[in-house]
């Protein structure tokens, strides 16, 4: 016989055992009326928050305080990009600052897709010089825009990848053309 047999007395004991078993009635007013008493059970069947002049003014009060929370918010989000609004400032010929920023920036693409038209065409040598040149350009001007935007995180990985592959003595990583490549 293993321990999870019973015996015939056993069997018999407990199924003489009262299957359920009522409560009684003192037994539950008493358990009703010590709820009631701490706070768990309602006395009246409502079961609705009475409004008082206290909660009203706390609500209203809460109201303001994420309203203005959210102002402040917003405000410290907005100054934490910085640079943007110095865009609007003329520059020292009374251009706009972001016209002379657009016109220096379409014309480093141009002349980026006039050396890639003429790196079948032209001296290996000045291809060389002016891929060298381009690169120096991007890491001037992604380290411009990390001092002037903090938190930009592109211009940080522009900067990085470029001091770690100039950093490393290496030409850098090469793909199967060998060609430059730089990887974020």
């Amino acid at each position: 016989m293993t321990n999870d047999e019973l015996t015939p007395q056993e069997k018999k004991a407990l199924e003489s055992l009262p299957k359920e078993r009522v409560p009684s009635a003192f037994l539950e007013e008493r358990v009703v009326r010590r709820l009631r008493k701490r706070g768990v059970l309602q006395s009246s069947g409502s079961r609705w928050i009475q409004v008082t002049g206290f909660r009203i003014g706390a609500v209203v009060a809460a109201c303001l305080a994420f309203v203005i929370c959210g102002f402040a918010l917003g405000f410290w989000a907005n100054a934490q990009r910085g640079g943007y609004a110095d865009l609007a400032v003329t520059g020292e010929n009374g251009a706009p600052v972001a016209l002379s920023v657009q016109q220096a920036g379409t014309a480093y693409i141009l002349a980026l897709e006039n050396l890639a038209r003429q790196s079948g065409t032209a001296p290996a040598g000045q291809v060389e010089q002016g891929r060298e040149v381009a690169l120096a350009t991007l890491y001037t001007a992604a380290d411009q825009m990390a001092q002037i935007i903090p938190r930009d995180l592109l211009s940080k990985c522009i900067v990085n990848a470029i001091e770690t592959t100039e950093g490393s003595g290496q030409d850098g990583l090469t793909d199967e053309d060998g060609e430059r490549v730089i990887q974020f």
